[in-house]
């Protein structure tokens, strides 16, 4: 049996925003998923974790104050 290596498209890809990575990491390792990447820069702090064929990417966003409406 020949067994071919999948290639991802860009719909098996997902982004998961939240306001807490080191939280977010742990509860995905915590539920077996498998962390492939994780970076740390000036603009962005992200992890990616595969899920079963698909890749989940969880990227910190600080959370933002809702606009004031006018009065």
């Amino acid at each position: 049996m020949q067994m071919r290596m999948q290639t991802l498209t860009p719909s098996d890809r997902y982004v998961h925003r939240v306001d807490s990575l080191e939280d977010t990491i742990a509860a995905y390792e915590r539920l077996g998923f498998e962390r492939v990447l994780a970076w740390d820069r000036d603009d962005a702090r992200a992890a990616l974790f595969r899920a079963g064929p698909a890749l989940v990417e969880v990227v910190e966003t600080p959370s933002v104050e809702p606009l004031a409406r006018p009065a």
